[in-house]
């Protein structure tokens, strides 16, 4: 994946460096944020807006957003629309079950 992800607007981060985008609320995750602050390497992006994502990037530093993942992950898509992101193209009930006639 190539160029970069607007988190909001003036903050961007490079697509090919992302590991993991996820939701700020399990017990780990914030205990993950604050470790990240501890070490510096917590980027905070959200100007005083309520936490809505933690972005985990290769290099072990955590961006954390006001935005929603599932917004996040829409706008990665948007820019490589031919590749499957999630892995849900099919209906997982009908998996391995032969169709009735």
């Amino acid at each position: 994946m190539d160029g970069f992800l607007r988190i909001i607007p003036g903050s961007f981060c490079h697509i090919s460096r992302i590991v993991c985008i996820t939701a700020p609320k399990s017990k780990q995750i914030i205990k993950m944020i604050a470790c990240a602050d501890e070490k510096n390497l917590l980027v905070n992006v959200t100007e005083g807006k309520p936490r809505r994502s933690v972005i985990f990037m290769d290099d072990g530093r955590l961006i954390v957003t006001p935005v929603k993942p599932e917004t996040l992950i829409s706008r990665i898509h948007s820019k490589n629309p031919h590749k499957v992101l999630d892995g849900d193209d099919e209906d997982d009930s009908t998996q391995g079950r032969s169709k009735r006639g």
